[in-house]
């Protein structure tokens, strides 16, 4: 799909070296490009690439888009053309059985029954636990061990919310969807809830909702986030604070509830939240990042908290660097990379959440970090344009069965230009069974230790590469408990990769 944005002043559905020279002499893609909604619209009416439809259309085509076809009769787009860009059009509808009698496409017997068999609501729910991230879990409050409780609240206007779907998604039938409320409840005797705001927007708040709902429990769930209603595409944030009146709820579930009570927040959003406070709160226990788990999410929240089946102990990690505040973004027209993402962030503003940053019910120690590359003088060396295989082991040295993400960073020593603080190069995501040990082994391509250089392409240098093998990054000020073992090894020679 070509998109609304240009590269190198070319509108992207404009770009040949894009579209054709990149994607299909290089990449060698035979399928089809369609253009982004609009995107070809854009071309002329917001880049100002061509001055009327049927330019723009015609620098479409040409350029490898392959719908949008007039322009033939003024001669700018020939018959040949729009017979190529046609036939990995019509050969997709042949494999997708369009031109069948109907008996014999299997599309078309496509139901519910398939669509939400048990073994495809199963895999809801499995997608959804694996997706949740532990941000903060004080004194091991989770996995929580005595449930049911006699009373719980659950508060917060994602408790029985649609936008646990996120954007772009089918509307969903109501029998198949299991809300936060449905899932958590079954974890108390006694249920109190409030929802507090009308929407995620949470303009209007009610506090009288949270302050009875919480009076007495013993646990208290926090469900708040964003959604569609807050962000989507063509719906940006200015800032990244929780909206309207969630955080006063936050606070009001504190302060409204009995002081041993254990707070426990699950926030829901695509983009970061501002979360400093209540990362810091001693009050607030526990905090799950959960994203938009979708229709399984009740279920597998339920199986999360108390840590029950398969896959029920946290091991997603930070899919982006998590920023303290709306201040430590750099201004959107500055589009270099400095202060930006794990990579290009400075030493001086640590993320809330670094990339790569998830807890667990357990803790695991590394070992045995090896390199099969020959060494001279107790250091490795690689010839450039290789690649670099290595092993090492992991322990789980707690009493819970869990999965660990293994994350494997470099670091360029003296390359001659700028290159990432750390750069991951792999990850995996393996079970391990509490008190054992397992072997694994990576690989880093030669292409991840490559560096651009203007006027010339990708490139690996000659010079010494420190690497990182553990489950987090390497000197990451918020620990997740376990440890990081670093070798390093030294590239000799040079090795011109290409330009693309």
């Amino acid at each position: 799909m070509c998109s609304y944005t240009s590269i190198n002043g070319v509108p992207s559905c404009a770009n040949k070296e894009l579209l054709t020279t990149i994607l299909r002499e290089e990449w060698g893609f035979t399928g089809y490009v369609v253009s982004d909604a609009g995107a070809v619209e854009y071309v002329r009416h917001y880049h100002n690439y061509t001055s009327n439809n049927v330019d723009t259309v015609a620098a479409c085509v040409n350029a490898g888009c392959n719908l949008d076809l007039p322009a033939v009769k003024q001669g700018k787009l020939s018959q040949e053309t729009i017979s190529e860009r046609m036939k990995p059009l019509w050969y997709t509808r042949m494999r997708l059985g369009e031109f069948d009698p109907p008996e014999m496409n299997p599309y078309r017997s496509l139901d519910l029954s398939i669509i939400q068999s048990q073994e495809h609501q199963d895999l809801s729910e499995e997608a959804a636990m694996k997706s949740f991230v532990l941000l903060k879990n004080l004194n091991n409050t989770l996995p929580l061990r005595q449930a049911p409780y006699n009373w719980i609240a659950i508060v917060g206007p994602m408790i029985n919310n649609n936008e646990i779907f996120g954007d772009y998604t089918p509307e969903m039938d109501s029998k198949f969807t299991v809300t936060p409320y449905d899932g958590l409840s079954v974890l108390g005797g006694n249920i109190t809830s409030g929802e507090g705001c009308n929407d995620n927007r949470c303009t209007h708040y009610i506090y009288n909702d949270i302050a009875s709902a919480v009076h007495d429990a013993e646990i208290v769930f926090v469900c708040l986030g964003l959604g569609i209603e807050v962000e989507q595409e063509g719906r940006d944030r200015s800032n990244i604070s929780l909206p309207g009146h969630q955080l006063q709820l936050l606070k009001d579930a504190i302060n409204y509830s009995p002081k041993d009570a254990k707070i426990i927040l699950i926030i829901f959003n695509a983009g970061a939240v501002d979360l400093s406070w209540a990362e810091h709160s001693e009050r607030i226990s526990a905090i799950i990042a959960a994203f938009y788990p979708a229709q399984a999410t009740g279920t597998a929240l339920r199986k999360i908290i108390i840590n029950d089946g398969p896959y029920s102990v946290p091991a997603a990690r930070t899919p982006y660097t998590w920023p303290q505040s709306t201040d430590q973004l750099p201004p959107m027209v500055n589009y270099t990379m400095a202060g930006r993402t794990y990579r290009y962030l400075r030493d001086d503003q640590p993320a809330l959440y670094p990339f790569g940053y998830g807890l667990s019910y357990t803790e695991f120690w590394y070992e045995s970090l090896h390199l099969d590359t020959p060494q001279k003088d107790g250091v490795y060396i690689l010839k450039a344009g290789e690649d670099v295989h290595g092993n090492a082991s992991v322990l789980n040295i707690g009493k819970i069965t869990a999965d660990e993400v293994i994350q494997v960073y470099i670091k360029w020593c003296n390359a001659t230009v700028i290159t990432p603080n750390i750069q991951l190069v792999y990850f995996s995501r393996l079970p391990i069974l509490a008190q054992d040990r397992i072997h694994f082994s990576f690989t880093i391509k030669a292409e991840h230790m490559a560096v651009w250089l203007d006027k010339k392409g990708w490139a690996v240098e000659p010079g010494l590469i420190n690497i990182f093998v553990g489950g987090q990054q390497p000197f990451q000020q918020k620990n997740v408990g376990s440890n990081v073992l670093n070798s390093k090894f030294l590239i000799s020679g040079y090795k011109f990769l290409g330009k693309y």
